[in-house]
């Protein structure tokens, strides 16, 4: 039979590791979660989309300009701040992505990085 004797110390070492591994456990769980939530939602966006294109006969390029000029307003709204070019450092047009002085044109990446 063994004998030891664990110093306060190593047993709130063991402590912390074994609340760190919860942690872990639950951050993990937390991540599969809303990765299946995305791949669900990601489904619904192209069902969607699909049926938005059938119905309507909307071509791609038009839905993927609204969803920049939402993406845009909502952006903007979000920071409550005015995006600004590159070039001048003055204001860019919300509708038109375009620098209302020098007339630079923003990609959607510029805008909002990834």
């Amino acid at each position: 039979m063994l004998n030891f004797h664990i110093s306060p110390s190593e047993s709130m070492a063991k402590d912390r590791v074994r609340e760190t591994q919860v942690l872990a456990q639950q951050a993990s769980s937390e991540n599969q979660k809303l990765k299946d939530d995305l791949h669900h939602l990601t489904i619904i966006v192209e069902a969607m989309w699909n049926l938005l294109k059938a119905k309507t006969g909307t071509p791609d390029e038009d839905l993927r300009k609204q969803i920049t000029e939402v993406e845009f307003e909502k952006a903007k709204a979000h920071t409550n701040m005015t995006v600004k070019c590159k070039n001048c450092s003055r204001p860019v047009s919300i509708k038109t992505k375009t620098c209302l002085f020098c007339g630079e044109k923003l990609e959607t990446r510029e805008i909002f990085p990834l």
